[in-house]
């Protein structure tokens, strides 16, 4: 057995799509990487700019406000794309360790592919559903955004995701 097989189901079970029954030997094989922002170093990190300086000063301190109340991290992340691929390619909340032990949620915003994420560690999942995530995103978030009201929509999402912490 050649290895480029086992290597090709690993890239497509990371990425989540099915994996193709054959590969041509004149094609080339392609495993780009994800390319996953750097963790920011605060709560905040707006690469797609979508909230203003003065609304990112106050989401900064909510979200501070939040973990020292439930010692749970919440992140915001903007990118201005995901290149292509899907948002559930980019685990931020598990690459990033966020919340550490304790886990965390990230609320991810990809403006160009219009899709959304909140992913939960598994310690919060327990406390935010992905049945609660989904309504958050339906209700909350989505709403907002086809306004072209970012700031106000990211806001009401923080405080509907910290009203299950």
């Amino acid at each position: 057995m050649r290895p480029w097989p086992l290597l090709l189901l690993i890239a497509c079970a990371n990425c989540g799509q099915a994996a193709p029954q054959e590969r041509r030997h004149d094609a080339p094989l392609i495993l780009a990487p994800i390319g996953l922002p750097a963790r920011p170093d605060g709560p905040v990190s707006d690469a797609a700019n979508l909230i203003s300086p003065a609304d990112k000063e106050i989401l900064d301190a909510r979200l501070r406000e939040i973990f020292n109340k439930t010692q749970t991290a919440l992140i915001v992340v903007t990118v201005p794309s995901l290149g292509g691929r899907d948002v559930s390619t980019y685990a931020l909340a598990r690459q990033w360790k966020v919340g550490g032990e304790r886990g965390g949620i990230v609320l991810l915003l990809a403006p160009t592919e219009r899709q959304i994420r909140i992913e939960t560690s598994n310690d919060v999942r327990v406390r935010l559903s992905d049945r609660q995530c989904l309504e958050i995103i339906q209700r909350v978030l989505t709403p907002q955004f086809k306004t072209g009201n970012f700031g106000g929509g990211i806001a009401a999402g923080v405080e509907a995701i910290a009203s299950h912490l």
